[in-house]
């Protein structure tokens, strides 16, 4: 699929943060962001991603539960590690 530079990326209940994050950077405009909302694993799924990940993101709070967040993401850089991409 071509990229689609979209203005705002959003997903609910779709995939956990370490398969939406690589969609995210190959699909958003130059300023784009992503809109992700997350239930109460979102603080797990930021730990997990963070040694592979350098994301500017804000946790906002849900107004559907206390435990869930909103995650804005502006920006998205694989870290590599010296690995290959897949």
């Amino acid at each position: 699929m071509a990229p689609l530079d979209a203005d705002v990326i959003t997903a609910r209940a779709c995939a956990p943060l370490d398969v939406l994050l690589p969609w995210f950077v190959r699909h958003r405009a130059k300023d784009g962001m992503a809109l992700f909302a997350k239930g109460r694993t979102a603080a797990e799924e930021l730990t997990r991603v963070a040694a592979s990940w350098r994301l500017d993101v804000d946790q906002l709070p849900s107004r559907t539960s206390p435990a869930s967040k909103i995650l804005r993401i502006r920006s998205a850089e694989w870290r590599h590690n010296g690995l290959n991409d897949c």
